[in-house]
């Protein structure tokens, strides 16, 4: 019989039995009676119990990584990659499911692949873990007010591997930081942050639902580029003719914690000043 993780698995009393002279005689003792006619001997019943999965959740990268902008950091719009590794014992682990609840500001993107060690196999798609779209995932907001609870439902897994390894299915996903009012960052004090746990549960037959938690101590936080623009002129007071130059100055703000990318500058000059073609030139950027 294939066994499950948690279930109980009870080994009935041996016994032994003997008799005062070898072979058989109508006159030995051999047990069968009561009183001194006690030559046997029994053990107690033992038990044991499968072992249960365990689960394990780290942070696997982020989209951009950069001296302004380093792994745990995340900025409006950037994905981040988790991997769930599952240590599962041998036997099946039936409606196998991983829960991942994701902070108010994240949405859950794809799952990117399942890997399996040993022999393992599902009853979902081919069976083989190669497709990670055949696996249905739920999510239960949007994630932009609330947080969001991500199921990824995995079906029965067996595992039919018989060495002691360690046998784990590893599941990778991608998440994105959401373009939403509480994704902030605070300059120099914590900007928004996200913890990173996950839940995976099994069905025990005849005791109901089973589960394993994981908390790490890896935790995302929100950066943002806060940009500055000043202007000046080389003469405020100048003749009818005369050639102007105008200085445009951009910077970063104190509290700007990465890179701005695609910066747009558009000045609006007025209707009575002209721009000399090939005049715009910039220092420290490429125009």
């Amino acid at each position: 019989d294939i066994v499950e993780p948690g279930e109980s698995v009870t080994n009935d009393a041996a016994d032994i039995t003997w008799t005062s002279i070898n072979g058989a005689d109508v006159g030995e003792r051999d047990g069968s009676g009561t009183g001194p006619d006690d030559y046997v001997a029994l053990t107690g019943a033992t038990a044991l119990t499968i072992p249960v999965p365990t689960i394990s959740k780290t942070l696997v990268s982020t989209e951009v990584e950069a001296d302004n902008n380093n792994r745990l950091d995340v900025t409006i719009g950037e994905t981040a990659r988790f991997q769930v590794t599952v240590h599962l014992p041998e036997g099946r682990s039936r409606v196998l499911t991983l829960s991942d609840t994701l902070g108010v500001g994240l949405d859950f993107v794809r799952i990117e692949q399942i890997v399996p060690s040993g022999s393992m196999s599902t009853n979902v798609g081919a069976g083989d873990f190669s497709d990670p779209g055949s696996f249905s995932v739920t999510k239960s907001t949007d994630g932009t007010t609330s947080p969001q609870l991500v199921t990824i439902s995995l079906g029965d897994v067996d595992n039919t591997n018989e060495t002691l390894a360690i046998d784990t299915l590893t599941i990778e996903y991608t998440v994105r930081v959401l373009n939403t009012p509480l994704n902030i960052s605070n300059g120099q004090s914590a900007g928004t942050t996200f913890g990173n746990s996950a839940v995976v549960s099994w069905n025990l037959t005849g005791s109901g639902t089973q589960s394993t938690n994981v908390d790490t101590s890896e935790t995302l936080e929100v950066v943002e580029p806060e940009l500055t623009i000043s202007k000046s002129v080389d003469d405020s007071l100048p003749n009818l003719g005369q050639t102007i130059r105008y200085t445009l100055t951009l910077d970063h703000l104190p509290a700007s914690d990465t890179d701005a990318y695609d910066v747009v500058l558009q000045d609006l000059l007025p209707g009575h000043l002209m721009l000399l073609p090939g005049s715009i030139s910039a220092t420290n950027a490429s125009i």
